[in-house]
């Protein structure tokens, strides 16, 4: 293995590229994927967001590319559309020397914008499955030129009901091509899936991250369903977050929880699947260049929202895999960095924190609420320090001259404790009364913890029978509107965030369709569809 760009084989004018973006050293899957890429060969990569991977993909395919010829020669896949955008753009990057086209294909763009960019010649094609072949069927995009393709977040496109229109991609490539897949994880259909169009693939695995999140705390805090919010705002004071991403699990908690925080004068914006793509844009701009602090995102609209320097993930609700978990508080503790992962539980959420533990190989402690007594400590402290650094750093020359003559009538210190109410008003004073602690207290002291033979559900409700049994819904949607099985995998696991592994088994008539969901999550199923 090597330690440099250079020796892995890329051309001097890509490194020239590459050296002005500052990079110096490659990360270990670009070292272990780029040679292997350069050559041709099909590669499975198994590494996460944040490891690099789109630059161990994208620089060898670039210096492979015959500008020349104005025709596609690579496909790159992508489940949402956000991560088609971060890696078209990544690729005009790394291509900024070359005359390179790059087109980002997805939905939500109006379609003839995307006709014309197609029209005046491209060399490189970053798509979400379904607008692809939205294109293919119209004629718009041929791939007979296609050279090489790139699969990424194979997995995430596997949970969104995709892979019925990956493979139908796939069949319909030129042979011999080239073929890289990059996933986190690797199901079973994803192994079925490299085994089916892959040819002596090279492996490369990269640690994954819930095997190394040292640089990540963990921790939970108890609180009664009705108090969630409460809690998380007494976080939010007290841990005070540079860049803190906060998960809900459904649109409506997204809303909700934005705006009760704005109101409370954080800093925040909202990320969800009903936003528009300029409003998506818009959002993840502030929160990328810091102008705002808190995001509160549902977990498919944060996908392909790639953000360095996370401080702070909270999972408002703990979800319902373990997966999406890890996933989460990857977001922090990047790049050397230290991190702090939050989650807010209810007492019947005990067990799944547990199970949570055993996939992570990491101890999340349940900690106690910072009291408000804790908060205004903290606040006391923090002031004492600005008031320090004052005096150290400023020129006080006109606050003297003030203070002198005021000071024939008072002392200093009553000058000085006057100055600070008109700055603070009664921040710095309060009641030992905490309403929330102390509805926590009672919670637990109420709480009897279940028998290992009898699990509990994600709410407050005792884990029922049925909860694992799955209904069978109808929609009156069908063949006859062009209705796919992963058209209906894809909104549902959208809009009522469920993940897709836990859809059932869809049946397709002409005006009709048959779709079995969770027991437990039918009802909002049934909200999302006739919205």
């Amino acid at each position: 293995m090597t330690n440099t760009f250079e020796a892995l084989g890329l051309s001097q004018g890509l490194l020239a590229t590459i050296g002005e973006l500052g990079y110096v050293t490659p990360t270990p899957v670009q070292e272990a994927s780029i040679r292997y890429m350069l050559q041709g060969s099909d590669v499975i990569g198994q590494a996460q967001t944040g490891t690099g991977k789109t630059a161990a993909y994208a620089l060898p395919l670039i210096d492979r590319i015959d500008t020349d010829r104005r025709e596609a020669q690579v496909l790159v896949l992508t489940p949402t559309r956000e991560l088609a955008v971060q890696v078209a753009t990544a690729f005009k990057g790394y291509a900024k020397h070359r005359r390179l086209n790059v087109v980002a294909i997805y939905g939500g763009q109006p379609i003839s914008t995307q006709m014309r960019s197609l029209h005046a010649g491209v060399h490189v094609l970053v798509a979400t499955p379904g607008r692809l072949i939205d294109h293919m069927n119209r004629g718009s995009i041929s791939l007979k030129t296609v050279q090489s393709v790139v699969l990424d977040e194979a997995d995430e496109m596997l949970a969104m009901g995709f892979i019925d229109d990956v493979e139908t991609i796939l069949a319909g490539l030129p042979t011999p091509h080239q073929t890289a897949l990059y996933s986190a994880t690797m199901p079973d259909a994803i192994l079925r899936l490299t085994k089916r169009y892959m040819t002596n693939p090279q492996i490369v695995a990269i640690a994954s991250k819930q095997q190394t999140a040292e640089h990540i705390e963990q921790r939970a805090y108890e609180a009664l369903h009705s108090d969630r919010f409460e809690v998380l705002s007494r976080l939010l004071q007290f841990e005070q977050p540079s860049a803190a991403m906060i998960f809900c699990r459904t649109r409506m908690d997204v809303d909700n929880v934005g705006e009760k925080l704005t109101a409370r004068g954080f800093n925040c914006d909202t990320l969800h699947g009903e936003l528009s793509q300029t409003q998506r844009d818009r959002v993840m701009h502030r929160f990328r260049t810091n102008q705002s602090d808190i995001l509160v995102a549902t977990d498919v609209a944060a996908r392909g929202l790639d953000v360095d320097h996370v401080t702070h993930v909270i999972n408002y609700e703990l979800p319902p895999d373990p997966e999406i978990y890890v996933h989460r508080i990857g977001r922090t503790g990047r790049a050397g960095r230290s991190g702090v992962a939050i989650s807010i539980t209810t007492p019947r959420e005990r067990f799944v924190l547990r199970t949570i533990e055993r996939m992570t190989k990491a101890a999340i402690a349940t900690a106690p609420l910072p009291t408000l007594a804790d908060l205004r400590l903290k606040q006391k402290s923090q002031l004492a320090q600005k008031v320090l650094d004052t005096i150290t750093k400023e020129d006080l020359s006109t606050e003297r001259a003030l203070i002198q003559g005021m000071g024939e009538q008072h002392n200093l210190e009553t000058i000085a404790a006057a100055a600070l109410r008109i700055a603070f008003g009664e921040q710095l004073h309060g009641s030992d009364h905490d309403p929330i602690i102390n509805s926590i207290n009672a919670a637990a002291r109420g709480y009897q913890t279940a028998p290992a033979s009898a699990p509990r559900g994600n709410g407050d409700k005792p884990f029922r029978p049925q909860d694992r049994e799955s209904v069978r819904l109808w929609l009156d949607i069908g063949r006859e509107k062009g209705i796919r099985a992963g058209d209906i995998v894809g909104a549902i696991a959208n809009e009522a965030n469920i993940p897709g592994r836990l859809i059932g088994s869809i049946e397709l008539h002409d005006g009709f369709s048959y779709v079995s969901v969770p027991s437990r999550d039918a009802r909002k199923v049934i909200d999302v569809l006739n919205r």
